[in-house]
């Protein structure tokens, strides 16, 4: 999805600007020049046990594959956007337009779009010129969502105020844990489902150890699991499937039928509690040493006080605080009504909600295009906020602000300029953008110029 509705150059070049303080530098030779596409900088090879995964045009690896790489080059200069999209899911930097990769060890740099001879990384000890002048004239904190540990380093370099949204279930598409959370999707409660469970909590809480330690300073939310079945199950894969057939069965049909509705959000973590479980307990195990830091717990697609309630009860006496993401437009109708005294915090998901109102799919791209194509619409509502949209969120947001409940607003419109200026306007307190938007809009919010 592009960072703006028409291209913009300056504001692209102000932004590599940017990105370029603060990335280390390789400094061996440069033996293939190729397109940037995903930043970061890693050191490997490829072959079967390398860090690095070459793809072929046309190729399409699977997410078990990519999950055991750190980077990928792509032989394509421009390859298909939920292909990167997957990419920087799972952590990777990536380089594109590199037909001939070398067969020895290199460095990988995304940010230029280089391959180098093996050598020391120039890492910069200088404080970014611009930072400090561009917190300065935001008008709201832009805090960055997290798909990865790769994306945590990048979040500190890149002025995040905080982490807004925790993806918990791409932090499970790892080469050990996505099995694990797979087979967690598919069993009914018991106790291999508690098995797994403890499991997936224990690998996590590394994960989120670092998280706590390195996030900047600032809210850090925790998102309950929330992975869709038709993303992260392969029913092809029978070897991590578990053995009870008429449950998968069942999940087969639903799928065909729905994909994105298929138990959903606290629908997922109420009706297969073991996920719930896991959960909490990869947090217990992470926040014992991080009292100082501002915690949050955050509930996914979220419908009912009782869901809120239910968690509530789970969690208590945990010192996390509470937020609820709203997605659906029933949640912001009944949120006023009966969750203001429930929780501390409230995320509008742009992505999810926009879906929900316009009984459009964010996954059917090709519709999209062709209704845009035709002049049926003006604009892709999911990259800005349509005008039926703005109108039905501002009363909600001007309750909360009345209540003293701040407002995060997490999802793609968030980085169009017009949309965030009508969301700052409205009274948001904060937003939440992707890592790689998150120079675009702070640049642009703030005003400065970097040249």
């Amino acid at each position: 999805m592009p960072i703006l509705k028409t291209p913009d150059t300056k504001l692209l070049e102000q932004c590599r600007q940017y990105m370029l303080s603060g990335e280390p530098t390789p400094q061996g030779k440069v033996i293939c020049q190729g397109i940037p596409l995903i930043n970061g900088v890693i050191a490997g090879d490829i072959s079967e046990s390398g860090q690095i995964l070459y793809i072929h045009m046309g190729q399409r690896p699977s997410v078990e594959e990519l999950a055991l790489s750190e980077a990928v080059i792509f032989e394509s200069e421009t390859p298909d956007n939920d292909l990167l999209e997957l990419c920087r899911n799972v952590g990777l930097a990536a380089v594109g337009g590199i037909t001939s990769p070398p067969q020895d060890s290199f460095v990988l740099d995304g940010l230029r779009g280089n391959l180098h001879r093996s050598g020391p990384l120039l890492e910069s000890s200088m404080p970014n010129p611009w930072e400090a002048k561009i917190k300065s004239k935001l008008p709201i904190p832009i805090l960055s969502s997290l798909n990865c540990l790769n994306d945590l380093t990048l979040a500190s370099k890149r002025g995040a105020a905080g982490i807004g949204l925790i993806r918990s279930e791409h932090f499970c598409l790892h080469s050990d844990r996505l099995p694990l959370l797979q087979q967690l999707l598919l069993l009914e409660d018991g106790p291999l489902a508690e098995m797994r469970a403890n499991e997936l909590a224990e690998s996590l809480s590394d994960d989120f150890k670092i998280i706590l330690k390195n996030a900047p300073d600032g809210p850090i939310m925790f998102r309950l699991l929330d992975p869709p079945f038709h993303e992260f199950v392969n029913f092809q894969d029978t070897q991590n499937l578990p053995n009870n057939a008429n449950f998968v069965s069942l999940y087969q049909e639903k799928i065909s039928i729905a994909p994105t509705l298929v138990r959903r959000g606290m629908r997922l973590n109420i009706r297969q509690p073991a996920i719930l479980r896991s959960m909490i307990k990869a947090l217990d195990l992470s926040c014992r040493s991080f009292s100082d830091r501002d915690i949050y717990l955050t509930l996914p697609l979220t419908t009912s006080a009782k869901e809120i309630n239910h968690v509530k009860n789970i969690i208590a006496p945990r010192p996390w605080k509470l937020s609820v993401m709203l997605e659906t437009p029933s949640s912001l109708i009944e949120a006023p009504s009966s969750w203001f005294d429930l929780v501390d915090h409230f995320s509008i998901g742009g992505n999810d909600l926009t879906q929900f109102f316009l009984g459009i799919s964010r996954d059917d791209r090709q519709d999209l295009f062709h209704m845009q194509h035709h002049a049926f619409i003006d604009h892709d509502p999911f990259a800005t906020l349509g005008p039926s949209l703005k109108e039905f969120i501002k009363p909600f947001i001007s309750q909360a602000r009345k209540a003293g409940k701040k407002v995060n607003f997490c999802g793609q419109q968030a980085i169009d300029l017009e949309s965030a200026n009508f969301l700052i306007n409205a009274g948001t307190s904060q937003l939440t953008c992707d890592i790689n938007s998150l120079v675009p809009l702070r640049i642009q919010l703030s005003g400065v110029c970097i040249k």
